[in-house]
């Protein structure tokens, strides 16, 4: 064991970790299957064809802050565009809060559409 920078380190296998980090379990990838079932029961809610507000309100919620999954972000995308052009102003706002972590090239038409009907009805 050698002190760098006052952080003891412990000598594994030809690396060096630093103590704090040696007894660490490794992290797990951001695609790993928990994460992606934990997704898809936000999706799920999202979804749903009878929605219940208060559990589309607490999922869109946890998407704006969860980190996006690579491989399902043009999905979530794809999903949040339905709330863009919700009628209720609460869904609206929670979607953009979404599509702030969630968001891609996708949502761009949407987000547009939304802009030119606030405006529209500001001035009618």
């Amino acid at each position: 064991m050698r002190v760098d920078q006052g952080k003891p380190r412990v000598a594994t296998s030809g690396s060096e970790k630093p103590a704090d980090q040696a007894s660490k379990p490794a992290a797990t990838p951001k695609g790993d299957r928990p994460a992606n079932t934990h997704l898809d029961a936000l999706l799920d809610n999202l979804r749903a064809g009878d929605r219940d507000w208060s559990k589309c309100f607490s999922a869109l919620a946890e998407l704006s802050v969860t980190e996006p999954i690579k491989d399902r972000r043009e999905e979530v995308a794809g999903l949040l565009d339905a709330y863009l052009a919700e009628t209720n102003y609460s869904a609206r706002l929670s979607a953009i809060r979404a599509v702030r972590v969630w968001g891609t090239w996708r949502n761009v038409p949407a987000l547009i559409r939304m802009l030119d009907s606030t405006r529209a009805s500001r001035f009618a």
